[in-house]
């Protein structure tokens, strides 16, 4: 079972996948995953459609403010695990890479 359809890998010719704002890296995402401090996540909708999809469906309960929110490892594996289920595009900013599910 192939989990992702795209990884760039960090280089030193392209930008850090921490600090990066090239449109190459989120055209066509929905949502960007990436850890922001020891066991805080933060994920946060890119789109329209995901935006509604996180206030409706995912987080109903919640007043969402903004477009992101912080979570534990659990809750981001959660996370994906349905967004992906709901056919949303998924940008993971991990240590090394950006890989696309």
């Amino acid at each position: 079972m192939i989990h992702s359809v795209a990884s760039i890998h960090a280089r030193t010719a392209t930008p850090s996948p921490r600090t990066h704002s090239s449109p190459q890296f989120t055209a066509g995402t929905d949502f960007r995953i990436q850890k922001k401090t020891e066991g805080m996540w933060e994920i946060a909708a890119l789109s329209d459609r995901a935006l509604k999809w996180l206030k409706t469906e995912h987080r109903p309960d919640s007043v969402l403010r903004e477009e992101t929110f912080g979570t534990d490892l659990g809750g981001a594996n959660l996370f994906i695990r349905n967004a992906r289920d709901q056919g949303y595009r998924i940008e993971y900013v991990g240590p090394l890479c950006v890989n696309f599910f």
